[in-house]
Order: C-alpha cells, then sequence, then structure tokens
C-alpha cells in the first residue's frame, strides 16, 4: 500500500474542517472503504475511498465546477464562517501530487440533503 500519511491527515483536516464550517449542528461522517478499480488498459487495482459526508444543504450545482478553485467559498448553511476559500482549493493540489482523486456529491430528497467529498 502505498500513502502520505501527512498528506492524509491535512486532507481530511481540512474536509473535517469544512463539514463543520458549514454543516451547523448536525451529522459529520467520515468512513473508508475498500474497493477495487481499472485505470484504463491497466490490471484492476485495490484502493481505499476515503469520505467525508455530511448532513447540511447540498452545495449549489452552480458552485460545484469551482468549489476546489483557489479563494472560492460555498455560500451553502447558516453558519457564516470566516475563511479564505483555500481549505478545499489544497486538498486538491495534495491530492493531485499524491496521485489521488477528489470529488463530491451531493444527494437529496424530500427528507433531507448531504454532501459528500472523497
Amino acid at each position: 500500500m502505498h500513502s502520505d500519511a501527512i498528506r492524509l491527515h491535512q486532507v481530511l483536516n481540512n474536509f473535517v474542517s469544512n463539514a463543520i464550517k458549514y454543516t451547523g449542528p448536525g451529522v459529520i461522517t467520515v468512513s473508508a472503504r475498500l474497493t477495487t478499480h481499472g485505470f484504463g488498459t491497466m490490471s484492476p487495482v485495490d484502493v481505499i475511498e476515503v469520505s467525508v459526508s455530511d448532513r447540511g444543504p447540498c452545495i449549489p450545482e452552480a458552485e460545484r465546477l469551482t468549489i476546489l478553485e483557489p479563494f472560492v467559498r460555498g455560500k451553502r448553511g447558516t453558519n457564516q464562517q470566516k475563511g479564505s476559500g483555500l481549505g478545499l482549493a489544497v486538498v486538491r493540489l495534495l491530492a493531485t501530487t499524491a496521485c489521488w482523486d477528489v470529488g463530491l456529491r451531493c444527494t437529496t430528497s424530500e427528507r433531507r440533503s448531504s454532501s459528500s467529498f472523497h
């Protein structure tokens, strides 16, 4: 297994910090799962997917394209914390230099919505 503990710690710290800032009172879940991916013509490899999910409002579709850019701050949530808009950009930079993928899932239903960074 190839990993970088310091980089992984910073990525998780930034994801969890953002979830706390924008979720307000609610549930934040950090989870990991082992999955297999095939990349192009390469043989499938085992990959650990780590996810930080919250039950706050989903990130609006218009913001999803730019939320990982430097100095971009989301407008969701009722807890208007101050920030520089660098947390998720740092996540993307750290992930890219480690050859990791970063993604966002948003789900909504009548009863709740959630955002998940992985």
